[in-house]
């Protein structure tokens, strides 16, 4: 069992190799580098045995000419240090920089069913402590060319001074090697759970950050502090248990060191008496010995270090190996002929079982404004995901302008769907930016425009420096209200024939959200707009209402047919929405 588990390990390094296949100039570079460093090295031993020799026999222009060689040699080893050191960093970048890169696009590809497996503070902990744990071990590869190369030359340079003495030094390695595989097995186990709870420290900082009103508003703030020093104290245990077998190995490796270290010149002093081995060839011995076990201690070191990498990669291609959004498909044609909405007996839920919309029909005409009222958690809001194609994994058929949203792109439906979610983003960029990322290449009097239509341009214009103005955390703060109306911005200014408003000006307070609907009037025209009605004035507006119930369309119709008889519409409006408020106005949940 444990051999394959070890097979298992060794196998998923494979997946770089496509990371690291385009740097494979750098690599082989850097590769070249380590081999002749290698040799350089047990050319300074060879150096060493000759000129103790020479000086011994007092040849004067033997050791003359050899000093001016070893000078020549030791110019070309800095030369060659500095390839090597830059080769590695180069590459070691690049590899990062594209693993990250590629980690971070796929992710944002991934459907958001998927998504919503993992929490943004794991996600977070992946892309940051996973890869550069793997780079680390990527760092690494020239020790593959760098120690054997050692090991080689020094295991025969030494072969050819004694025989005797490199068996006798060599006498520890297999058992060295058997008790470290032993001693080292847990580090995998330990180090996988060390980065699962630094994941769950990154996400429960996360939270704490971004629900840091809630925290104080509720007093939450022992409770989550309780949290992260459980598994603060998870990590510490298991830090300490790995620095345990670290501190094992140490002993081993000392053991592995320093013991040949007395064994060659004890055994190698008492060939050199008997004659069996020159002065010179006992000072090499004892460097040459340190080019047998070094590589031996580096590449076992390796192996453990690996055993720290394997969880890192294995959390790394988990999501890498989730299937992502589809980018092809049917090319999405508008047809004139075909209502701009069409679902035909769809039943979704999110997690597969529990069905949140039940046999959903109904059709929507080009130009016209249905509005979608029900009590919370009908299914209002998972009718717009769907149509934005944000899950497809629902039965039955939705078309949107005469389209299988299940047979085209969902890039190509999203093109033709402006949506304005009642959760409201803003990106950490100006407020310029931010209406612009409606629409690629859009002129500056275009994302102006867009700010009136949404009420926006007056209260950006007050701000200090206007359209310019950096959201986000640690800049401007804006107002719930301020931060929808931009957001409705960026929707008008996609200019898309179908317009999704979820709760889109729940924020507004009452005379806003009538100079924002003003405005949209205009806007709406020869469009299909769908609303997740938030006051009566939209909902009275409407070419059609649908009334939702436990995730079904219970009721049709325009609010004088509905209000007009026995209905659950006329039962929402007596029970949820009908009273005056303070302005004046009918106001509705």
């Amino acid at each position: 069992m444990e051999k394959k588990n070890e097979n298992s390990s060794l196998k998923r390094l494979s997946p770089l190799a496509p990371f690291i296949k385009p740097l494979r100039g750098w690599v082989i570079l850097n590769c070249i580098a380590a081999f002749l460093e290698g040799l350089i090295m047990i050319y300074f031993v060879f150096a060493t045995r000759s000129l103790t020799d020479m000086a011994i026999k007092r040849q004067l222009s033997e050791f003359k000419s050899f000093v001016c060689f070893t000078i020549v040699v030791v110019a070309v080893s800095i030369i060659v240090s500095y390839i090597n050191k830059y080769s590695s960093v180069r590459y070691k970048e690049d590899f990062a920089y594209n693993i990250r890169n590629y980690f971070v696009k796929h992710t944002i590809d991934l459907p958001l069913k998927t998504k919503e497996k993992y929490h943004s503070g794991d996600i977070v902990s992946r892309i940051n402590s996973d890869i550069l744990t793997i780079t680390e071990l990527v760092g690494n590869i020239p020790e593959l060319v760098l120690n054997p190369v050692m090991f080689i030359a020094a295991f025969i340079y030494m072969y050819s001074i004694s025989w005797k003495l490199l068996i006798l030094s060599l006498a520890l390695i297999p058992l060295t090697g058997y008790i470290f595989n032993i001693v080292s097995k847990p580090v995998e186990k330990n180090s996988r759970q060390i980065m699962e709870d630094t994941a769950k420290i990154n996400a429960l900082a996360k939270d704490a950050i971004n629900g840091v009103y809630i925290l104080k508003a509720f007093n939450l703030e022992g409770v989550l502090l309780e949290k992260y020093k459980k598994n603060i104290e998870e990590i510490i245990d298991r830090g300490i248990k790995i620095e345990k077998i670290n501190a094992n190995l140490i002993r081993l490796f000392l053991a592995l060191r320093y013991i040949p270290q007395l064994i060659v010149p004890l055994f190698g002093g008492y060939l050199a008496i008997k004659g069996e081995i020159t002065v010179g060839q006992l000072l090499a011995s004892t460097q040459l010995i340190w080019y047998v076990f070094i590589p031996v201690e580096s590449l076992l070191g390796l192996k453990k270090h690996m055993r720290m990498v394997v969880p890192a990669i294995d959390r790394i291609f988990e999501i890498i190996n989730e299937d992502v959004e589809l980018h092809s498909g049917e090319k999405f044609i508008t047809k004139d002929s075909y209502p701009a909405v069409r679902f035909s007996e769809v039943s979704f839920g999110y997690n597969g079982e529990n069905q949140v919309l039940n046999n959903i029909s109904f059709k929507l005409t080009k130009g016209t404004i249905t509005a979608i009222v029900g009590s919370s958690g009908c299914g209002k809001t998972t009718i717009l995901k769907l149509l934005c194609s944000f899950y497809r994994n629902y039965e039955g058929n939705i078309e949107v302008l005469g389209n299988n949203l299940k047979s085209c792109s969902p890039a190509d439906i999203r093109k033709n769907i402006s949506y304005v979610s009642q959760s409201t983003y803003l990106f950490p960029a100006t407020i310029f930016e931010n209406i612009a990322y409606g629409r690629d290449g859009a002129k500056e009097d275009e994302i102006i425009e867009a700010a009136k239509l949404a009420n926006a341009h007056d209260f950006i214009m007050s701000l200090p420096n206007g359209y310019n103005t950096v959201t986000g955390d640690g800049n401007v703060k804006l107002s719930g209200g301020e931060q929808q109306r931009i957001s409705l911005a960026r929707a008008i200014l996609k200019d898309a024939p179908i317009l999704l408003l979820d709760e889109a000006t729940s924020a507004l307070d009452l005379e806003s959200e009538r100079l924002v609907q003003s405005s949209l009037q205009e806007f709406m025209k020869n469009r299909t707009v769908v609303v997740v009605a938030h006051r009566m004035s939209t909902i009275a507006n409407a070419d059609m209402i649908l009334v939702m119930k436990d995730g079904e369309i219970v009721e049709k119709g325009v609010h004088e047919e509905l209000i007009g008889k026995d209905s659950l519409y006329k039962r929402l409006y007596n029970k949820q929405f009908g009273f005056e408020d303070s302005e004046g106005g009918v106001a509705y949940a």
